[in-house]
């Protein structure tokens, strides 16, 4: 069921904008569930410690990937970078070569694609491993394109505006015609800097007040929610 708890219902937004961008992690799939996080975490504290003889403080025991590689980018040269980003990309990869479909995403990506609207990936994640998820699915043709983590520059990513941007110049359309599904404070922090409007996706009650508070503008709690969405939203225009 659709929690219209934003101020703004799922179908009256998809029918008022053009472009739809979809996170990939928690929508699209969990590619990194507890357990397969932190071994790649592990390791890229591993190949830190290898590099440099110590692991920061506070990434010690994160077990997020993308936080130890934030604070590799933060406190070490370009070089010792690569090689921490390098254990990071083959740890998504590997995940991506096993991780299932989030319940309903693989739907509602394909309604989105018959209605015209191919979704747009806007991840966090390596491009690397994005891709081998969706060809490993057989669903390559239900994505427009992909915006994912630059290589190098993880300071770039979400809830900095860089990778909405790019897609910002290659659309060459408003930010009021695009709208995010997304899980995380991030997606939603992004949106509402970038004047784009957000669709949260939250599986407990306590993410879908977070998403709420940071400014969602709905919340739904699956994604064949969007599906239904995309279908009334056709009926609206």
């Amino acid at each position: 069921m659709t929690r219209d708890m934003g101020g703004g219902a799922v179908p009256d937004l998809l029918a008022s904008t053009r472009v739809l961008l979809l996170d990939f992690d928690g929508p699209v799939t969990l590619l990194m569930p507890d357990g397969v996080d932190r071994a790649i975490a592990d390791d890229m504290r591993a190949e830190l410690r290898r590099a440099t003889g110590t692991v920061p403080a506070e990434i010690a025991d994160a077990k997020d990937p993308l936080a130890v590689l934030r604070v590799t980018a933060a406190t070490e040269p370009g070089d010792i970078l690569a090689l921490v980003e390098g254990v990071c990309r083959q740890g998504e990869v590997r995940a991506a070569e096993r991780s299932q479909p989030t319940d309903g995403a693989h739907d509602a990506m394909r309604a989105c694609h018959d209605a015209g609207r191919p979704p747009i990936i806007v991840s966090n994640n390596a491009a690397d491993a994005i891709e081998v998820y969706l060809e490993r699915h057989g669903i390559r043709d239900l994505v427009q394109s992909i915006s994912a983590r630059p290589l190098g520059q993880p300071e770039l990513m979400k809830p900095d505006p860089y990778l909405l941007r790019q897609v910002f110049h290659v659309r060459a359309e408003p930010p009021q015609q695009y709208v995010f599904v997304g899980d995380s404070v991030s997606d939603v922090q992004v949106s509402r800097a970038t004047g784009v409007r957000s669709i949260g996706y939250a599986k407990t009650a306590d993410r879908a007040q977070a998403l709420l508070d940071a400014g969602a503008d709905a919340v739904i709690d699956r994604m064949r929610d969007l599906s239904d969405g995309i279908q009334r939203a056709a009926l609206l225009s």
